[in-house]
């Protein structure tokens, strides 16, 4: 019985020393293998409307808060006068921005206005515009708010 115990004994520490041998993952490599698992173009759950929430897909809650933010732009840029001198086209995109706070950012693509007055009167009436919007929550990427770009058109109408 003793020889057992000796042997069992010895056994265990001879493979447990084993285990101080094997290498220990390192934490960059580590690090590096979660990114490249992430898709960074995808979000778990996408930016929204309070007036969106009821519907069930997320391919309805994003044509839901894309719809509305644009008619909201339209109907207000429509119901305001901007001088525009020779607006040679009648539509510029909107990159709308929604930030992590819920807070809405603009880049107006005005390269295609020639004139310069036009381009700031726009410019202006625009980051006027993006106030008066409804709030809105921002993405959720692994349980962290993160910045969405929506590309919104808009129609000018020559009175």
């Amino acid at each position: 019985m003793k020889y057992l115990i000796y042997a069992f004994c010895l056994g265990v520490t001879t493979t447990s020393c084993n285990e101080f041998l094997k290498k220990s993952p390192d934490a960059n490599d580590l690090y590096n293998e979660e990114i490249s698992k992430i898709n960074w173009n995808e979000v778990d759950e996408p930016a929204g409307l309070v007036l969106c929430d009821s519907l069930f897909t997320e391919d309805a809650k994003t044509n839901c808060l894309q719809e509305t933010l644009q008619s909201q732009l339209q109907t207000n840029l429509n119901s305001q006068t901007i001088k525009t001198i020779d607006l040679n086209v009648n539509e510029i995109w909107l990159a709308l921005t929604i930030n992590p706070d819920s807070s809405y950012s603009v880049i107006t693509d005005v390269t295609t206005i020639s004139n310069a007055e036009t381009r700031q009167n726009i410019t202006t009436a625009v980051n006027q515009l993006i106030t008066e919007l409804p709030a809105a929550y921002p993405a959720i990427k692994r349980g962290i708010p993160v910045r969405t770009q929506i590309n919104i058109p808009i129609t000018f109408v020559k009175e």
